[in-house]
Formats: structure tokens, sequence, C-alpha cells
């Protein structure tokens, strides 16, 4: 029995992995927030089209200086692409966890975003995101545009 249920995993694993897309990586930097002062985010994700049916799933790594402070962030997003006939557009939201300076940060963002292939394998990224941010007994609303490279693998 424990041999049967065990092929059946190994079985839907597989197929869950032939169907999905392509792996990609991404470098997005620059930051347009509402709050006064002048901050720069640099991001570095990766992820995988088409993972969770037409959904792309991504992960990132962020890292924020601004304002005197610093701070290390990690989130995932889950991404509906809308293919157009020149450019790529992406809509979805995620949700992030922030520290600086002992204090933590938890956040959910809406993402709009615009994709320009270049290339089969490298394209130009664009997003607009409203985050939400949660913490130290209070919450904080923000809008940020970034850009950069997308690169396939």
């Amino acid at each position: 029995m424990k041999k049967w249920i065990l092929g059946l995993l190994v079985v839907a694993g597989l197929s869950v992995a032939s169907a999905q897309g392509r792996t990609f990586g991404e470098a997005l930097a620059g930051e347009l927030t509402i709050t006064p002062g002048f901050s720069l985010n640099l991001s570095v994700a990766a992820g995988i089209e088409q993972l969770l049916g037409p959904l792309d799933v991504r992960g990132n790594v962020d890292i924020f200086v601004g304002g005197g402070t610093s701070a290390f962030g990690v989130g995932a997003d889950v991404l509906y692409p809308v293919r157009l006939e020149a450019v790529k557009l992406n809509l979805g939201g995620g949700i992030g966890f922030q520290s600086a300076g002992g204090t933590a940060l938890f956040g959910i963002r809406g993402i709009g975003g615009a994709e320009f292939p270049v290339t089969t394998a490298f394209s130009l990224l664009t997003e607009l995101r409203l985050l939400v941010g949660f913490g130290n007994g209070g919450s904080n609303v923000g809008l940020s545009l970034v850009a950069g490279p997308r690169v396939y693998f």
C-alpha cells in the first residue's frame, strides 16, 4: 500500500513539474514612494512560468537603503500574465516580510507590470506596486515603480 501511494505521489510530482514553463531571474531596482525622502530598493527574484496552471510564481530577496536606515526582506508573488502582440502584462499580488533595525514588517502588495521582450531569453520589465505594510502597532501604504531586466533560462 505504501509503495502504491508513493508511486502516485511521484507521478503527481512529475506531472506538475512537466506542466511548468520556463524559469526566469530578475533584478529590479528603483523606488518612487509616497513618503518623503530618497530611497533605493534592489530586488533579486527567481520564478517559474505557469507553475500554478496559468499563473507565474516568483520569490524575491530585497535590500532597501534610504532615510538613514537599511532593511532586508523576502517575499513571494503570484502573477497572471496577459500576452499581447508586443508586450506581456503581469497582474497579481504578493506577500512579504521585512526586517530593519530590530523591527519587523509584514506586507501585502498588488502588482501591475509590463514586460517588453528583446529576445526570446531577455526582456525589460517594469512594475507598479501598491504596498500595504503592517508592523510596530501601525500600518503604512506606499507606491513603488521598479524596472529592470528579466532573463529566461
